[in-house]
């Protein structure tokens, strides 16, 4: 029996390759229901969405501007798609755009997120992901542009970039969508991808049956586990003499930053030593600070 299937605009890269979290695996057994949202779990995603309504209200006061938060609406262009981070433009005060856009996404990263998909030399620049989830949403709304409104790191840092709408882009997405919605009616699973699929595996598969499966004769599957426990044990050798050279680093560590005192930078020979202090403010517990010592090796002058 059919089914009608909600893909939320921020999967929609997935479906076209841009994303691998979640996989096209994933999301088909999330959507049938056979393993548990990662956003419904996640402590990330619970304050992503609350920290949304404060944002907006914030962004409101910042720029002067008058915002309709269009967050919880279904925006349907062809009846899959549905978008959480949608917000109206009903006075545009001094919000930094320069086209006549009436509508925001809002997202909210890290600056981790930021350094590596948004800062290209210094400028700001959405990638292709982000493109793609408000495909959607301009084609629903039928406008020819949105604005991205960044938020990093809770905001530390915002930004504007502006998006026009690709018709051959939206086609795209709609053969994508519509191919991804016909295999879920026809009970027709991607493959997994082993490597980026292990956690949602585990999720998917639970151990009710007790007997074994009998796999002697299977070569394939027999080699698998020898594999499995040689890299286990391999691993577990690693750790330990992990464990053992972290002492030996932080005991040297200790004897380096004794031998400086109050001193942030040490002259050697051929080398400068430059300690830096790292303050951790939000904590549970009292504010503690730890140091990162780096080595600049010189080349020394002939």
């Amino acid at each position: 029996m059919s089914q009608d299937y909600v893909i939320q605009s921020r999967y929609v890269p997935t479906l076209l390759g841009l994303k691998k979290n979640p996989s096209p695996w994933e999301l088909w057994h999330v959507l049938k229901g056979n393993i548990p949202s990662a956003q419904v779990e996640s402590s990330r995603g619970f304050w992503s969405r609350r920290l949304h309504r404060e944002f907006v209200m914030g962004l409101q006061e910042r720029y002067s501007c008058i915002l309709f938060d269009r967050s919880k609406e279904h925006v349907n262009p062809i009846k899959q798609i549905l978008s959480r981070n949608l917000i109206e433009v009903r006075s545009a005060g001094q919000l930094p755009l320069s086209h006549d856009t009436k509508h925001i996404h809002l997202v909210q990263i890290s600056s981790e997120n930021y350094a590596i998909n948004w800062n290209v030399n210094s400028v700001v620049q959405p990638p292709p992901y982000i493109i793609a989830e408000v495909h959607p949403i301009m084609a629903a709304l039928g406008v020819e542009s949105i604005a991205v409104a960044l938020i990093v790191a809770g905001g530390d840092f915002e930004a504007f970039v502006e998006i026009d709408f690709d018709p051959i882009l939206w086609n795209e997405i709609k053969t994508a969508t519509t191919d991804f919605i016909f295999s879920l009616d026809m009970d027709e699973e991607p493959a997994p991808d082993f490597t980026i699929d292990a956690d949602a595996i585990e999720k998917r598969y639970r151990p009710t049956d007790r007997n074994p499966k009998d796999y002697q004769e299977d070569r394939a599957f027999n080699k698998i586990v020898a594999d499995y426990e040689s890299i286990t044990q391999e691993i577990q050798g690693l750790e330990r003499d992990v464990r053992e050279k972290q002492k030996t680093k932080s005991r040297l560590k200790a004897q380096i930053i004794t031998a400086l005192g109050n001193h942030a930078a040490a002259q050697g020979r051929g080398f400068k030593l430059l300690r830096n202090e790292v303050r951790v403010d939000e904590q549970l517990r009292a504010a503690y600070s730890f140091s990162t010592l780096k080595i600049e090796r010189q080349t020394p002058i002939a």
